[in-house]
């Protein structure tokens, strides 16, 4: 049993983390409509015909904090995980972060209006996780803290935990600002209306602690804001299924959200009679500007920590206790006391900077780079739910309707990874971290994606 101070705990209650941002590939070959949702410009691609998807979805996980042992990854996590046996700490001085999120892509169609506008409508389901800013001194306090500093104050600093599920139903307007074969310049916004399902996070500015053996705290000073939605126990729980249940049980409320792109095309070869290959591609956007609302449950507030002279089994998680019911019996017991309750919340959607190009470096062969960069930053007493930075380079071999790509991606954090994608007619999957995790004896970080999706080309001038 984990014998750890309540903001600890609630930042690494990450059990229900499997998955981060989708990681399909970006290029105007493949049908537009599956990057919609990370660039509007590209609802413009079906200038060139009507485009369908019926599904996509991707997910993805990682941690600079743990590495997990492949036999107890490939056996589905099955069991209670025995740090030192199925998990291991990483050893790095790098400050401790996990993430991940689930994406899912519903039905989603996009089609020409004018010959220089396109319209597009797509449906998804988001479920963040996102925890750490912990320092490596600090970290030692999870999990077997045999190593720790006893009698020696440790600081955790704008440190914390989020969780966010939410929904949401794009409309998409994507146009051709300029085209004389040569040069293309498409732009396109997604207008959206954002569902609120579940949110709960746990920050803390400062919180210091002093532990006079491994199992008792000499003092445990600071503060705590805790923010969590009436529905929320199920996505805290560690029951990853009760995710997919909950899903939708609505708890927040309604709102609108906004994406912004711009991509360019140079054709070197332009000619008005046929399609002709691009050298290269870039594609700028700003993706998930907005917030959502929610009616926080009984408990959310801002609190003050001050322990002093506590045994750990004053303090230690009960055997039948969910994470939110080892909060309310911390509160009970008076080792934390609420300062403010806390009666609505708002988190923001996790706004990000994407960045595209594809490189035409010969017949057949390209080169793509992708880079995200998280544009969301922790306040209000709310830890960020932003995705983590990232940044790929792919090289890929293209004939025809097949394509396959071996994609380099360092992701924020210290985590690089080497994968593997591939398009064959309408489907495509990958995962930016399979050759990775196949080479090595642990894993840091997972994630797969996969979709199907459809163009009706139109004849050229039509």
């Amino acid at each position: 049993m984990l014998r750890l101070p309540v903001f600890v705990t609630a930042i690494f209650m990450t059990s229900g983390a499997y998955a981060q941002q989708f990681i399909g590939s970006t290029n105007s070959k493949a049908p537009g409509i599956d990057q919609v949702p990370y660039n509007p410009a590209w609802t413009a691609t079906a200038e060139s015909g009507t485009e369908i998807r019926p599904f996509a979805a991707s997910g993805l996980a990682g941690s600079n904090a743990w590495r997990f042992r492949n036999e107890f990854v490939s056996g589905g996590f099955s069991g209670r995980a025995v740090e030192g046996k199925d998990y291991f700490k990483d050893p790095r001085t790098a400050a401790k972060h996990v993430w991940g999120n689930i994406d899912v892509l519903g039905p989603a169609a996009s089609f020409r209006v004018k010959p220089d506008v396109s319209v597009g409508v797509y449906t998804r389901i988001r479920e963040l996780v996102r925890g750490g800013n912990i320092s490596a001194e600090a970290f030692r306090f999870i999990g077997d803290n045999s190593g720790i500093p006893l009698g020696k104050p440790v600081t955790f600093s704008n440190a914390g935990f989020t969780t966010h599920t939410f929904s949401e139903i794009g409309f998409s307007y994507g146009r051709i600002l300029r085209n004389d074969y040569y040069h293309i310049f498409r732009g396109g916004v997604n207008v959206k209306y954002v569902m609120g399902t579940a949110a709960g996070s746990i920050y803390t500015d400062e919180a210091i602690i002093v532990k006079s053996t491994a199992d008792s705290i000499s003092s445990l000073k600071g503060n705590l804001q805790a923010s969590y939605s009436k529905n929320s126990k199920a996505f805290a729980d560690e029951q990853f299924g009760n995710d997919f249940s909950s899903w939708f049980n609505r708890g927040g409320q309604g709102g609108l959200g906004l994406d912004i792109g711009i991509q360019y095309e140079h054709h070197p070869d332009g000619n008005p009679n046929e399609e002709t290959p691009y050298l290269y591609s870039l594609a700028v956007s700003v993706t998930d500007i907005g917030a959502i609302r929610y009616a926080a449950d009984t408990g959310s507030g801002q609190y003050l920590l001050d322990v002093n002279e506590a045994a750990g089994w004053q303090y230690a998680r009960r055997p039948y206790e969910s994470n939110l019911d080892y909060f309310h019996h911390l509160m009970a017991d008076s080792f934390i006391t609420r300062k403010e309750e806390t009666k609505n919340f708002s988190v923001g959607l996790p706004t990000a900077f994407r960045v595209n190009f594809d490189w035409n470096l010969a017949p057949r062969m390209y080169l793509q780079a992708n880079m995200l960069l998280n544009l969301k930053g922790s306040g209000g007493g709310v830890y960020s739910s932003g995705y983590v930075n990232m940044f790929q380079v792919a090289p890929r071999y293209e004939r025809g309707r097949f394509s396959v790509a071996l994609p380099f991606t360092f992701v924020g954090y210290q985590t690089m990874n080497l994968g593997l994608a591939f398009h064959a007619g309408p489907f495509y999957a990958g995962s930016s971290s399979v050759f990775s995790n196949l080479m090595g004896k642990q894993t840091r970080a997972l994630d797969l994606y996969a979709g199907l999706s459809f163009k009706f080309k139109r004849e050229r001038g039509y």
